[in-house]
């Protein structure tokens, strides 16, 4: 079988790269166990930057539903498992470059809000369309709040909708854009290159204070933020809407 996470290195450089695009890259238990395991093999060979990409038409679509359908307990352990990768992500002594070609929803979008630069095509959408489950996206706020600011993570969290990737630009999740996913791919190979030549003491502990000054990594937020979205997930209202999402969408 396939791996759904494909990891390289390359001296100081670590790419890990979604591999499971037949399903738009969702986020499934057996992905969130090889996200672990490249997350515990950073912490054992630290890398100076490193490299998330996607296969595929699509960044990450968030998690995969067809896990929690039938087993409604499997949606509150996958966004316990995406906020712990969520704080590892951030409180990494790597520099996090996410290089995003295609939508980035949901879990999607909370893991480019983690990274610490974030490149992406102009074909790219970002957003939070969970509320039509009746699952809150609050899980990824610690993170967004410093990326997109306040206003920028209302308007993703809120809207239930995807805004483009110009859009994304303005509020501030996203750091460059590219023309088209060709031009993409040379720009994040350039940032990546670029990072990796610096010195990693210093890079370290630039992260660590910046972390330290946002607050994204304060244990406190990120348990209450975690909370809010596995308690909405526990709820009457999501087991309904989940079985039916349909039943989330109103007419427009």
């Amino acid at each position: 079988m396939e791996p759904s996470l494909l990891i390289e290195r390359e001296r100081l450089i670590t790419t890990l790269t979604l591999n499971a695009p037949a399903r738009r890259n969702a986020l499934s238990s057996a992905m969130f166990d090889e996200l672990e395991g490249a997350l515990d093999s950073l912490d054992r060979q630290p890398a100076v930057v490193v490299h998330l990409r996607a296969l595929g038409s699509a960044f990450c679509s968030g998690f995969d539903l067809s896990e929690c359908a039938t087993n409604h307990a499997a949606l509150s352990k996958m966004i316990e498992r995406l906020a712990l990768c969520l704080c590892r992500i951030r409180s990494s002594s790597a520099v996090w470059v996410a290089e995003v070609q295609g939508a980035a929803l949901a879990g999607g979008c909370a893991l480019v809000s983690a990274c610490d630069i974030v490149l992406a095509s102009r074909e790219a959408t970002f957003g939070y369309p969970v509320h039509r489950i009746g699952v809150s996206p609050a899980v990824s706020l610690p993170t967004l709040t410093q990326s997109a600011g306040w206003g920028g993570a209302r308007l993703l969290t809120l809207l239930g909708a995807t805004v483009s990737a110009a859009r994304a630009a303005e509020v501030g999740l996203v750091h460059h854009l590219s023309d088209d996913a060709a031009a993409l791919v040379l720009v994040a190979k350039s940032h990546v290159q670029s990072i990796s030549g610096h010195a990693p003491r210093a890079l370290a502990h630039t992260k660590q204070w910046l972390n330290a000054a946002d607050g994204s990594t304060d244990p406190h937020s990120i348990i209450q933020a975690t909370l809010v979205s596995t308690q909405t997930c526990e709820s009457a209202e999501c087991v309904v809407l989940l079985r039916c999402p349909e039943r989330g969408r109103h007419p427009s």
